[in-house]
């Protein structure tokens, strides 16, 4: 269970992926003067030079971070277990490449973790994918990692919670068109 102090220290900051240097930056007002442009109050959360088109962050109560990427259709699940404003436990949560479902991911769009999902105690992080041309579908990927391997790319652990190309082909009128 989070306590308050988790809780502030995971907004303590910001977090910014640049996608023109691949860097996901924690920046803080370290010195109380409204701004975070003071010395050392940015610094380098995450770097891997294979990670460069980060679209999305969501930070979790519990300190995760989640980061989707394009480049590598990926997302990533990230943490800073030693406080130093550094993230030192990074996996892949969950990826087109690796997934049971062989389930695309070209446009990790956005994440969302919610607890308590379904009455299950450890929640579900929900990953919106764009589709593109050669891997259409627009959905609403819901994941869970069921065998605290530290993924949900297993059997039963990501399903296709909404469909959003069908819904919107359902809501527009006759004629209407709707882009991905």
């Amino acid at each position: 269970i989070a306590t308050k102090d988790d809780i502030q220290r995971v907004f303590e900051g910001v977090l910014i992926a640049d996608q023109r240097s691949g860097l996901i930056l924690l920046t803080r007002d370290l010195d109380g003067d409204g701004n975070a442009n003071g010395e050392d109050e940015t610094i380098t959360f995450f770097n891997d030079s294979s990670i460069t088109n980060v679209f999305t962050l969501h930070a979790t109560r519990d300190n995760y971070v989640f980061a989707g990427d394009g480049t590598t259709d990926t997302v990533y699940r990230l943490k800073d277990t030693d406080d130093d404003g550094i993230a030192d436990d990074i996996k892949v949560w969950f990826s087109e490449a690796d997934n049971y479902n062989n389930y695309t991911l070209p446009t990790p769009n956005s994440v969302y973790y919610k607890y308590n999902d379904y009455n299950d105690d450890n929640g579900a992080l929900y990953i919106l994918n764009a589709g593109t041309g050669d891997r259409p579908g627009d959905y609403i990927y819901r994941t869970v990692d069921l065998n605290g391997d530290g993924d949900a790319n297993d059997e039963g652990e990501a399903t296709k919670w909404m469909d959003l190309q069908t819904i919107l082909q359902d809501l527009m009128p006759e004629g209407g068109a709707a882009s991905s």
